[in-house]
């Protein structure tokens, strides 16, 4: 196995290889915009293949996305320098097999009679965005927004699951994924095969390193990751509704004037900041989140609440409210703000 670890924070590094020029031409100008930005990928077409050593793998684009750390939510860890997983995809416009690739040098798989071992995982996460293009929040979906979850452990197998928010993950009557692994001495390669369900398909990976006692939320993970199959059905607005989440008009600068100026700096965390737990850590924000949700999460801060102790209080008639308040902010300090925080941790770059 031999994959390039980002040399350049801030970026997520999409690379393409192979990539004949009718795949190109299928692509509508928003979602072109959107691979310009690193945000897309594009599959391969075909019947998909299931071993990890198919030579049609060698022609499919490659998409090298960073896996950070989760830091938002108890357990977690850390922030520490990002890994890379490769991921390429295959479909023939019915079903889909996506291959994964990560560098773990120590294989260690499930052992169901300890208690102290834990095994290395993979998971791929499907998002279901409506026409307005909004992606659920990237820790297992919210309410009103669920995710579909393609799970494999090292020593059980695959899984088909399903989540609407962080803690609701469970078993659906799904048929899990067929799958391959392999181990080569540096790293996994798990291909997982199954029905397409959306095209575009927005992806998210996450990784378990079993050696590191990582399990449930203690894992890295990526941001969400669209994957363009060729001569699918698609409704080109849905690529438009998509460009919108990414695309971000302000000067990060003055955003984080005004994050400081507004108190924001009081309840979250950030990078230079004070080691502060009032609201959720955003040292990752843009590693983790499109410009999309953190602009849902400025204007209405109690469209989604991120699970955590605090951060939702109940209001008047009953139901959860977020503790932040609404800001004093108008549209162009909201974008100024974004622009700021897009930029924490390594993304996939700012559509202008």
């Amino acid at each position: 196995m031999s994959l390039v670890l980002p040399g350049l924070a801030g970026f997520i590094l999409v690379a393409l290889f192979m990539l004949p020029a009718a795949f190109a031409q299928d692509l509508p100008p928003d979602a072109q915009a959107l691979q310009d930005a690193g945000r897309l990928s594009v599959a391969g077409p075909g019947a998909p293949p299931l071993a990890v050593d198919d030579p049609r793998w060698d022609a499919a684009a490659a998409a090298r996305l960073s896996l950070h750390p989760q830091i938002a939510i108890t357990p977690g860890s850390e922030p520490v320098p990002a890994r890379t997983a490769e991921l390429r995809a295959i479909s023939d416009g019915q079903s889909i097999a996506l291959r994964v690739q990560w560098q773990d040098p120590s294989p260690d798989h499930s052992d169901g009679g300890r208690t102290d071992h834990f095994a290395d995982a993979v998971s791929v996460q499907f998002a279901h965005p409506e026409g307005d293009g909004v992606l659920p929040y990237i820790g297992m979906g919210e309410p009103g927004r669920p995710v579909t979850v393609w799970y494999w452990q090292a020593g059980r197998g695959a899984e088909h699951l399903m989540a609407h928010g962080f803690g609701s993950l469970e078993k659906t009557a799904g048929t899990a994924p067929e799958h391959d692994a392999r181990h080569d001495g540096e790293g996994w390669t798990v291909v997982l095969r199954g029905p397409l369900a959306d095209a575009p398909l927005p992806v998210a990976l996450a990784v378990w390193d079993g050696a590191a006692n990582q399990r449930n939320g203690d894992k890295r993970l990526s941001a969400w990751h669209l994957v363009h199959v060729p001569g699918a059905p698609v409704e080109r607005e849905r690529y438009g509704a998509l460009l919108a989440q990414q695309k971000v008009d302000g000067d990060p600068d003055q955003g984080r004037r005004l994050f400081t100026a507004h108190g924001c700096i009081g309840c979250h965390r950030v990078p230079g900041g004070a080691d502060v737990a009032v609201g959720p850590d955003l040292r990752l924000a843009g590693a983790h989140h499109w410009p999309g949700y953190l602009r849902r999460m400025i204007e209405d801060p109690s469209a989604f609440i991120v699970p955590g102790k605090g951060y939702g209080i109940p209001g008047a008639d009953g139901t959860l409210q977020s503790l932040m308040p609404r800001q004093a902010l108008d549209a162009e300090e909201i974008e100024h703000i974004i622009a700021w925080l897009a930029g924490l941790g390594e993304k996939g770059g700012v559509g202008k």
